[in-house]
Parts: C-alpha cells; sequence; structure tokens
C-alpha cells in the first residue's frame, strides 16, 4: 500500500493494532505505541523466458513423409466410396457369410485371372477317375422315431410299478415298525421294573415310591403300572389327609403334611396333587391367626390376627359363640387364652378339634 507524507513520498503500510498509516521501514507505531516488524520482502515472480530457458524448435516434416501421408488418405477415401456403392447386407451371421464369400470369390477371381494358369477341361473318362480318388465321407444313419404308444406304455408300466412297490412298502414297512416297537416295549418291561410295590412293603418313603412308579410308568405304561402309581397317589392323599385330621392338633402334623404335599406335587404335577398342595396351604395360613387383644369388660371379647393373604381384613374381634370364616367357633374367652372349636376338623367321637389360642402367644391343643 503506498501513501504519501507531507510533500515526500514514501511507502507505508497500516499497524495491524490501530490501524493506522505508519512508513513500511517503522519498528514501533507512532499513534499506538504497538511494536511492528520490518515488513517482508514481496516475493518476486519471474517468466521462463526471463530465467534464460530453452527454445524449443518446431519440427518440420520432410516433403517426402508429406507425400506418402496424402497419398495414404487418398487410399483410404478410394476405399469408402467403394464401400458405400456396395449393396449393404443384412448384419446377420449369413449376411457376414455372404460378404466374406463375395470377397473371397472375387480375390480368387482376381488373382486366377491374373496370375492362375488355365488347363483345359477334362473329358469323361478324367472325371470318372477324378471323382473315384475322392474319399466319400460315410453318413451317419439317423435313429429311427420311437412310436407315440410305446412311450405311453413306458409312462404306464411306470406309475403301475411304483403303486405296487408303495402298496408293498407300506404295509411291510408298517408291519416291520410294529413289530420292533413290540421288541423295544417287551425289552423295557423286562428291564425297568416297578420297584413301588417294594418301597411300600417295607413301609419306605412315599415320595421314593411315587418316583419309582413314575419312571416305570414312562417307559413302560402298562396297566399295572398305572394301577401302581394310582394306588402310591391314594397313599400319599390318605396320609396327608391323616395329619390334617390329626387329633389331638398339634403343629408338628401341620408341617409334616406341608411338607409331603409340597414333595409330591413336584415330583407328580397333577391337577389332584396340586389341589391337594392347595388345601394343605389354606390350612397352615388357616392355623397362623394369633390372638393380640382381649376384653373382659363390659363383654368378653377378643381380637386375632389374619394371616391369611386371601382375607380381606387383617385383624377382626370376636365374642363368645361367634364364627369366622365359618369354620372358628370361639368358645370361652379367658384373661390368657381363647377356647375355639374348629368345627373342620372332628375328633374321633365326632366332636369338634378344640384348640386354645394364647394372648400374644402360639396355638396348642385344649382339653
Amino acid at each position: 500500500m503506498l501513501g504519501k507524507t507531507r510533500g515526500t513520498p514514501d511507502k507505508t503500510r497500516l499497524c495491524p493494532s490501530c490501524r493506522s498509516e505508519i512508513s513500511v521501514l517503522a519498528t514501533k507505531c507512532r499513534y499506538c505505541g504497538e511494536e511492528v516488524g520490518r515488513p517482508r520482502d514481496e516475493a518476486r515472480q519471474f517468466s521462463i523466458s526471463q530465467l534464460g530457458g530453452e527454445h524449443t524448435n518446431q519440427y518440420a516434416p520432410s516433403g517426402n513423409v508429406l507425400e506418402a501421408l496424402e497419398s495414404f488418405r487418398a487410399e483410404v477415401l478410394a476405399e469408402g466410396a467403394a464401400s458405400e456403392q456396395r449393396p449393404q447386407k443384412k448384419r446377420r451371421l449369413l449376411g457376414r457369410k455372404a460378404v466374406a464369400k463375395e470377397e473371397c470369390h472375387d480375390s480368387d477371381g482376381a488373382d486366377s485371372t491374373s496370375s492362375s494358369p488355365t488347363f483345359p477341361e477334362l473329358d469323361e473318362r478324367s472325371q470318372a477317375l477324378a471323382s473315384l480318388s475322392i474319399p466319400r465321407t460315410p453318413r451317419r444313419a439317423t435313429p429311427a422315431r420311437t412310436p407315440p404308444w410305446r412311450k405311453s406304455a413306458y409312462v404306464f408300466g411306470a406309475f403301475v410299478s411304483a403303486v405296487v412297490i408303495l402298496f408293498f412298502g407300506v404295509t411291510k414297512g408298517g408291519a416291520m415298525i410294529r413289530d420292533y416297537l413290540a421288541k423295544r416295549n417287551a425289552v423295557e418291561q423286562v428291564r425297568y421294573l416297578n420297584l413301588a410295590p417294594e418301597i411300600l412293603e417295607r413301609n419306605g418313603d412315599l415320595i421314593e415310591a411315587l418316583e419309582a412308579t413314575l419312571l416305570a410308568t414312562k417307559h413302560n405304561p402298562s396297566a399295572e403300572n398305572q394301577r401302581i402309581t394310582g394306588e402310591v397317589r391314594k397313599k400319599i392323599a390318605d396320609k396327608i389327609d391323616g395329619l390334617l385330621n390329626a387329633y389331638p392338633w398339634e403343629k408338628k402334623h401341620l408341617d409334616e403334611a406341608s411338607a409331603l404335599a409340597s414333595q409330591a406335587a413336584r415330583v407328580d404335577p397333577t391337577e389332584a396333587m396340586i389341589a391337594k398342595k392347595s388345601e394343605v396351604d389354606k390350612e397352615v395360613f388357616a392355623y397362623k391367626m394369633s390372638c393380640v387383644e382381649i376384653k373382659l369388660t363390659p363383654e368378653r371379647k377378643a381380637q386375632f390376627r389374619l394371616y391369611d393373604p386371601e382375607a380381606p381384613v387383617k385383624r377382626t374381634w370376636l365374642k363368645e359363640n361367634e364364627s369366622l370364616r365359618g369354620r372358628f367357633v370361639v368358645r370361652h374367652v379367658r384373661s390368657d387364652r381363647v377356647i375355639v372349636d374348629d368345627t373342620r376338623r372332628m375328633s374321633p367321637h365326632r366332636l369338634p378339634r378344640r384348640i386354645a389360642f394364647l394372648l400374644h402367644g402360639d396355638v396348642r391343643p385344649a382339653h
């Protein structure tokens, strides 16, 4: 950038800080005091001629080369004109072959007329000798066509054969499969013996007997094994009912019934076993209720806490001769316990089971 200062021409530039004009030779701005460096020298550009580059010479071909090129161009133009005058053939395989034959014929004719010598025609004897000397190619015999009725006969015969093979294959194969299954079942009957009767005879574990009979029935579902399985299931159900109806009532009987029902439902998850386990669970929740408060005045009553998840209320007050869930009837309310009759569980004398709920305590049999 060029600038002038008071009659003396001088090159100027702009300060990078305050953008004021200062001399290109200044090292410090006189307006803002910012130190500035000296300007860099401008990069000069030179041309190739200024740097003494080489001068290329134009190549001029000789007259002979030009004459040869001109003659070649004239020949190419002549061939193009001749090809345009020739009638165009169809661009197909036969057309191309015809053009090639014509070209060959033209070339042969030209050669024969120009270079090949002419010979006299052969007489009849020479022509006969020439035809005998030519090797003959044997003709391939055309195969005779098969009549349509024979092909239909082949198809019909193949269809009948397939039907016959399929029929005998199914019947024979089914019989073989049945024989194989019968033999395998016979072997399994010998191999998988039902050990449940032996376990029941020596008063063994009922769950062990149930597992043994279920295994035997799985591998050999015979009528005998199914009968033994039903017998074991009935013994388990009878034992659970006996523990639930035990008189006098004890908590260990309820715990044993709960454990037996859970194991039986796990080993044999049938509807009957699952229903029996549900019955035992309800019995356990029923006997988990406890007496939390007793009032003797003005009337005798007691408050019970319920642990049954199906119960709509968790606490309830009961007076003497009142019932809970249609099963437990309060007979006596004392200062430290409540005497209750369980009308669902009967004693051997056909009397309701009598139990005592201690205040803030457990459940005990009452006499």
